[in-house]
């Protein structure tokens, strides 16, 4: 890890050796509502049924590059308790179709190429995208047997330290209810797109040089 040496009476964060988190945008299944909770950026709950709300869980961290997409999707499932993970859904880092899809609403028949989710144009499922990986588990809680989703990704936001921000989104519902949950969890998957995060003027951030140990 490179350390940067703090120069000037305060450090104002984010900077261009810190930039934190880029931004993003979501789009959530309609009539959910967004809560705050601890440990994560957002999450967003739906209504109870069965004793349990499907809900999508967005965590952000900054990683080197070391760390892969798919290595953050996993250890996040096995941190979460989950007793089985499946192999990738997609190519890691590859703009390509599911290789082997889990149901139709994981791939859904269209050109090669082609948007996940055509009439929006955006998200990450699109022809172009940053590096992506897919994965799902099983697990048990609470007396539930649920299914979670996993997508993680990053940005190009490369700090001087050589770090960049890492998304992962957690969709969890009930295996009793994957014909129903899946295909609004999936769009909601799909509908995640990091935005370039705002550029720092240049007299706001203290000089930056490189500091030896």
């Amino acid at each position: 890890m490179k350390r940067v040496e703090a120069t000037g009476p305060a450090l104002r964060w984010p900077n261009a050796a810190f930039p934190g988190l880029s931004p993003f945008v979501v789009r959530p299944p309609e009539g959910w509502v967004m809560v705050e909770p601890p440990g994560a950026l957002v999450a967003f709950l739906g209504p109870p049924i069965g004793g349990f709300c499907a809900n999508l869980v967005v965590l952000g961290e900054r990683l080197p590059k070391e760390v892969t997409v798919g290595a953050v999707a996993e250890r996040t499932l096995r941190d979460a308790g989950a007793e089985t993970i499946v192999e990738p859904l997609v190519a890691d880092d590859a703009i390509a179709r599911p290789q082997r899809p889990l149901s139709p609403a994981l791939a859904p028949e269209r050109p090669s190429g082609a948007s996940e989710r055509p009439s929006s144009g955006e998200g990450l499922l699109t022809q172009e995208r940053p590096p992506v990986a897919l994965r799902e588990a099983l697990t048990h809680a609470a007396g539930h047997d649920l299914r979670q989703l996993v997508l993680a990704t990053e940005t190009a936001d490369w700090s001087p330290g050589g770090s960049r921000s890492v998304f992962v989104l957690v969709a969890t519902h009930l295996v009793a209810r994957t014909t129903l949950d899946e295909r609004v969890l999936v769009d909601a998957l799909a509908s995640f797109a990091p935005v370039p995060a705002a550029t720092v003027p240049a007299a706001t951030v203290p000089a930056a040089t490189e500091a030896h140990p």
